[in-house]
């Protein structure tokens, strides 16, 4: 297929890109994200940021898959090494089959849920794949469950006034280690500003909090 592109381990996207490429199929970061070992912002913005970065009309595809030991614990041959009880547990493991079909639908991607990118093709049929949904009836907004509250608790979790009091840069374990953080309102990708994190000298672990 011209113009494609595969975000394999969903890196972020890279300017060069612009211009030349269409096609984005994003593996990985759904199984990920849902088991907790990467962030779903990250995610999130492979997915997004596609959308105006690549060549018109841009494609992508969300590659759902079950939790990440099952999908990709069994080597590059799954289809031969994977017992056949594993297989029929991962094929109606509704919460991630889910996961990444709802993940996918606040904007205008492909979905598909495999065992794997090692086994594309596998025949998974959902009643999810043919259900019509309709048309968007207004723009996104927050949902709220049960007691849950609107209000962002996170303080100042966009950057969006002065970092004092509110975020501390903390180095751990290391007296060698040297770092240092301020509000940046040159780069941002919501809002007006970020954090900036300089690193001087890597010894040691660094947490911002």
């Amino acid at each position: 297929m011209p113009w494609l592109r595969d975000t394999c381990r969903g890196r972020r996207t890279q300017p060069e890109f612009a211009g030349v490429l269409n096609g984005d199929s994003i593996g990985f970061l759904a199984p990920q994200t849902a088991d907790g070992s990467v962030a779903l912002a990250n995610f999130w913005a492979a997915y997004q940021n596609w959308w105006t970065i690549g060549r018109q009309p841009v494609i992508t595809m969300v590659e759902g898959a079950p939790p990440f030991q099952v999908g990709y614990g069994y080597d590059y041959d799954p289809l031969s090494k994977v017992p056949p009880s594993t297989l029929k547990f991962a094929r109606p493991y509704y919460p991630y089959v889910r996961y990444a079909l709802t993940f996918t639908l606040p904007n205008d991607g492909y979905f598909g849920y495999e065992f794997g990118d090692t086994f594309h093709g596998n025949d998974w049929w959902y009643d999810e794949l043919v259900f019509d949904l309709g048309y968007p009836r207004g723009p996104a907004r927050r949902g709220v469950s049960g007691d849950a509250s609107l209000s962002n608790l996170l303080e100042n979790g966009g950057f969006e006034s002065t970092l004092e009091n509110t975020w501390y840069m903390v180095l751990v374990n290391s007296p060698n280690a040297a770092a240092a953080v301020q509000r940046d309102t040159s780069a941002h990708v919501e809002g007006a500003a970020s954090a900036h994190i300089t690193v001087t000298a890597a010894d040691g672990t660094d947490l911002a909090r």
